[in-house]
């Protein structure tokens, strides 16, 4: 029940901001869209979503993306680690540009990764970081800096 809050209110958010700076004074609603959802899966099948990401990423200019990771709590830090990693290099291998890509990572029972494709002009990682659960959000071009910050070793 939280979450369909949540969600309401960061539809409303969306609409009301995207209302108030159009003109013409017309209902306009911008939202960003869940482009892909998924939970645990091998690496293979998670590398053939990232390309369909990077290839409608690409395509269209006028687009960034939000990868939210919740990692299992069940995994070791390495784990954690290694998975984030590889999504790292799989971008450096494809040539990325990941000014384009945030991820938004937290802790939670089961694993689940949703990309979220918005507008240049929107601010999703804004309305996130306001949010009760603990989000860590990493710029993709600040990853390598910032891995160990997030998962320090104990």
């Amino acid at each position: 029940m939280k979450q369909i809050i949540s969600i309401v209110i960061l539809i409303l958010v969306f609409c009301f901001a995207a209302s108030a700076q159009d003109e013409s004074n017309l209902p306009v609603c911008i939202l960003p869209v869940a482009f892909d959802i998924y939970g645990e899966i091998s690496p293979i099948d998670e590398k053939a979503r990232l390309d369909n990401l990077f290839v409608h990423i690409s395509t269209n200019k006028d687009l960034k993306t939000l990868i939210v990771l919740k990692l299992s709590k069940s995994k070791s830090q390495n784990r954690k680690i290694k998975r984030l990693n590889e999504i790292a290099k799989y971008m450096n291998f494809r040539k990325i540009d990941k000014t384009k890509f945030t991820l938004a990572i937290l802790e939670d029972e089961e694993e689940e990764t949703t990309f979220w494709v918005e507008p240049m002009d929107l601010n999703l990682e804004q309305l996130l970081s306001g949010e009760t659960t603990n989000y860590k959000l990493i710029k993709t071009e600040e990853f390598e800096q910032k891995i160990k910050e997030l998962f320090p070793k104990k």
